[in-house]
């Protein structure tokens, strides 16, 4: 028995759940260890009773908790609550409870007997995941670059605000739809879904972590020029392709602009009886416009 009283100790105090028994009509409470050590106490100088562990919660959670007792006595019933507890230092925990009423079924409720949980790390986790799945969120919101989600199925999870100033489609809309009928251009379709289907079923993933120069189509039909960076996720198995977007078309217009304005450029050169000449530092010639036309010589003559 002493070694079965052992092992649950441990038990409980690796868990971090305990256990306590109120007995009644004289209100006399007994705690586990784990109870003392979640409250911060120590059992050699602190004997709890129903005043002290009311006590013992935060000033605003306790009018809820007595009165879960006091329904718990008056119906029989179960009853659960988070709530949080002060530690002597004035530390903060938060718990969770459970219990059950014990009765012989003539008499009405003879105990109280629940498990208390300290949840206070499990509490703070969940809070900073969130906090960092806001973060995230926000981030995405105001990135300039498009984001675009898809799971393996090629579904759309995720799309920001600049998706849906590139490609016309609503967060609501894209969400749920499938990739490949939504940005990619009619006549790539065919070739998109192949390629997913190889990625999937073989592993290569030669796109991942690259960036590339394709076509996306918007929700107008319109088909624009895109650079495009995708990362793959794997949480427990399950993938996840995540995309970042830029739409380069005033780029692309830039560089075109330039090769035609180049190209009038030497054109102009050409028809006309001058040359125009770049040197390196040391004096050497490295370019003539001009060259052939002026002296009838071969174009790179001029070396």
């Amino acid at each position: 028995l002493l070694e079965q009283q052992r092992l649950l100790s441990l038990a409980e105090q690796v868990a971090q759940v305990g256990h306590w028994r109120v007995a009644y009509p004289e209100g006399r409470i007994r705690w586990s260890d784990e109870i003392y050590r979640i409250h911060g106490r120590d059992p050699a100088h602190f004997r709890p009773d129903r005043r002290s562990a009311l006590a013992a919660h935060h000033p605003d959670d306790r009018e809820r908790v007595n009165a879960c007792f006091t329904d718990a006595l008056e119906t029989g019933e179960g009853f659960s609550y988070q709530a949080r507890i002060l530690r002597p230092g004035g530390e903060v925990r938060q718990i969770f409870v459970r219990a059950v009423c014990e009765s012989d079924g003539t008499s009405g409720v003879k105990a109280i007997f629940g498990v208390l949980m300290d949840v206070t790390d499990i509490l703070r986790t969940q809070h900073e995941l969130r906090a960092g799945a806001a973060r995230s969120r926000a981030i995405l919101s105001a990135a300039q670059d498009a984001f675009v989600a898809v799971d393996a199925d090629g579904i759309i999870t995720g799309w920001n605000a600049a998706a849906e100033t590139i490609f016309g489609w609503s967060q609501d809309e894209a969400v749920g739809r499938n990739l490949t009928s939504t940005i990619i251009p009619p006549e790539a379709r065919a070739h998109h879904q192949t390629g997913m289907d190889h990625a999937l079923q073989t592993g290569e993933r030669s796109m991942i972590g690259k960036r590339l120069e394709l076509t996306a189509c918007r929700k107008d039909g319109c088909v624009i020029p895109i650079e495009i960076t995708i990362s793959e996720t794997n949480v427990d198995g399950v993938v996840a392709f995540n995309a970042f977007i830029r739409d380069i078309t005033e780029r692309k217009n830039r560089e075109l602009a330039l090769i035609e304005s180049e190209g009038r450029y030497r054109a102009l050169i050409e028809a006309s009886a001058v040359i125009v000449w770049r040197a390196a530092p040391d004096g050497s010639i490295t370019d003539a416009q001009g060259w052939g036309a002026f002296s009838g010589q071969a174009g790179d003559e001029y070396k």
